[in-house]
């Protein structure tokens, strides 16, 4: 018996949508079975697993939202569901990041995490800050990222700051990390050091 496969596609106006399916060959008769997928449109996705007992399940659902964009800056909202491997929701976190352009082309994006648990108990648990400022072919980037502690009250959890210099065809990038020590004052935990050249469709790094 010859087997035919049909391929249909169905255009969708005004929205870009994607999915991309993950499948198990069963060696012994040749069989094949999914495990899981991913669905992407506009500002959301959805990813999908096979659970124990053969049901497709979500194991996240992302997305996102404009809430302000006009000359002061841009708000975004950022929801992202996570799921057991029964499909069950078990938490919820929220990200509203805040973008306010500075003077000289530089600018300020504020991030705040927000942690919804099952009972429905919601808690800040991040705050993160980017500072950025081109000049030239120079760009400053600074990272500053604040934790929340079992008390609620948050501490620096991180610090970085990024020098990257060039053009499109070759950039040099330092990076300094700094963590908190044990008595609580940030030290320089690693850092990296990297040169990246494109020439043509061949990139190296």
């Amino acid at each position: 018996m010859m087997r035919v496969l049909w391929a249909l596609t169905i255009p969708v106006l005004c929205v870009a949508q994607s999915a991309t399916t993950s499948y198990r060959t069963d060696n012994l008769n040749g069989g094949r079975s999914s495990t899981g997928s991913v669905e992407r449109s506009a500002g959301s996705s959805t990813e999908r697993s096979q659970s124990i007992n053969g049901r497709m399940v979500p194991l996240e659902q992302t997305s996102e939202r404009i809430v302000r964009d006009d000359a002061s800056g841009k708000v975004i909202e950022r929801t992202t569901k996570r799921y057991d491997s029964t499909g069950r929701l078990i938490e919820t976190q929220q990200v509203l990041a805040e973008e306010s352009p500075l003077r000289n082309g530089a600018k300020t994006v504020k991030e705040s995490v927000t942690l919804t648990d099952l009972s429905g108990r919601s808690r800040e648990i991040e705050r993160r800050v980017t500072q950025s400022q081109t000049s030239g072919n120079t760009t400053t980037t600074s990272i500053s990222v604040d934790r929340s502690n079992p008390n609620g009250a948050f501490q620096p959890a991180e610090r970085r700051n990024i020098v990257t210099t060039g053009d499109a065809k070759q950039q040099e990038s330092h990076e300094v990390v700094q963590l908190p020590d044990l008595d609580g004052r940030m030290r320089d935990a690693a850092r990296t050091d990297s040169t990246t050249q494109v020439n043509g469709d061949k990139k190296v790094s």
